[in-house]
């Protein structure tokens, strides 16, 4: 049996500044009403794609659990296998989408206040690599200023 352990990894400590000079930088740029909502105007279409698609991914994951999964559990006598593999599938691609916003190369201000709403919303702070992306995407636009 493995032991975790809560020893930090210097890749999460880079990670979280990264993340902390990329929050910096955002609400120096923006309003803070901006972080809070994400604003379409002015955001990639590929990214409002993204987002769209992770919302999506979340409301069918959401909708399954509370119609479906947690019903049949709380009764007796269903087969949950087939359903937890179901679960199991919708979670997986609402992950997959989430990420694929993380990743996604912000090409503006708006691109990054998008996403950095969308982070918050989903309280992904804290995901591994979150906070370099958004460090990369924060450099990558001081570049082009």
């Amino acid at each position: 049996m493995k032991t975790l352990t809560t020893q930090a990894t210097r890749r999460a400590i880079f990670g979280t500044i990264g993340l902390g000079v990329a929050a910096a930088t955002v609400t120096a740029a923006a309003p803070i009403g901006a972080l809070t909502t994400p604003a379409r105007a002015g955001v990639s279409p590929d990214l409002a794609r993204l987002i769209f698609e992770a919302d999506r991914a979340d409301t069918t994951s959401e909708r399954f659990q509370n119609e479906v999964y947690r019903p049949a559990r709380a009764a007796s006598g269903h087969n949950l296998a087939a359903l937890r593999d179901e679960s199991d599938r919708l979670d997986d691609r609402l992950v997959d989408t989430i990420d694929a916003v993380i990743a996604f190369p912000c090409r503006s201000i708006a691109d990054l206040n998008a996403k950095m709403a969308k982070v918050m919303e989903w309280d992904a702070l804290a995901n591994e690599g979150t906070g370099i992306m958004i460090a990369a995407d924060v450099a990558r636009l001081a570049r082009e200023a």
